[in-house]
Order: C-alpha cells, then sequence, then structure tokens
C-alpha cells in the first residue's frame, strides 16, 4: 500500500510533461480588481485591455456558448462596457468581469432571437 502511495505521489508530482507546459498566461491578470482596471494606466497595469480581449475571446470560443457573443462587439464597445461595470463594481475581479460580460451578451443575443 505504501509503495502504491509513493507511486501516486511521483506521477502527480513529477508525472505530465503537460502540466508543466500548460499556458496559465491567460488568467495571470484575471485577479486583479476593477480599481486596478480604472487607475491611470501604469507599470502594474499596463496591457489590461489587450489581457480583456483576450480573455473573453477564448471565454466566448470555448464552445459553452450557442454562437459567439463576442462576434458583434467591437474591442472598443468591450473597454467601454468594463469600464462602465468596473465604474459601478470596483473591488470585483476582473477574470468575473470578463464572464458577466460575456454571459450578459450572450443573453441579449439569445432574446434577440
Amino acid at each position: 500500500m505504501r509503495r502504491m502511495a509513493t507511486l501516486a505521489f511521483g506521477l502527480v508530482a513529477f508525472g505530465s510533461p503537460a502540466l508543466a507546459q500548460e499556458d496559465t498566461g491567460l488568467f495571470a491578470l484575471g485577479s486583479l480588481a476593477c480599481s486596478d482596471w480604472n487607475r491611470a494606466p501604469n507599470f502594474a497595469n499596463a496591457g489590461l485591455k489587450d489581457w480583456l480581449l483576450r480573455f473573453t475571446a477564448h471565454l466566448a470560443s470555448d464552445g459553452s456558448y450557442l454562437t459567439n457573443p463576442m462576434t458583434r462587439t467591437t474591442p472598443q464597445q468591450t473597454v467601454a462596457w468594463v469600464d462602465a461595470y468596473c465604474e459601478a463594481n470596483p473591488l470585483t475581479g476582473l477574470a468575473v468581469v470578463g464572464m458577466t460580460m460575456i454571459n450578459e451578451l450572450s443573453t441579449r443575443q439569445a432574446e434577440a432571437r
């Protein structure tokens, strides 16, 4: 039994090279809050707009939605939506903001049908 536990630990700890190569960069900035989004651009929040556009595009295209809700939205509209949302919700994390936006756009498109 002890041998099996050691083997299992070894597989988890040192096993799959795919785990070591997983790209988590797409999710790296999601823990920042809306207050970081609304700050004047500086080193700490540089690239947030580009990150958000990539993040929402990834969420929208993952196959969970009947149609990709981002296909009818421009980057400027996305940034404007996030600006308004973050102004009203400064403590919300940016990953949650992106998911909320995707869900709202998806609901609007479904109701328009």
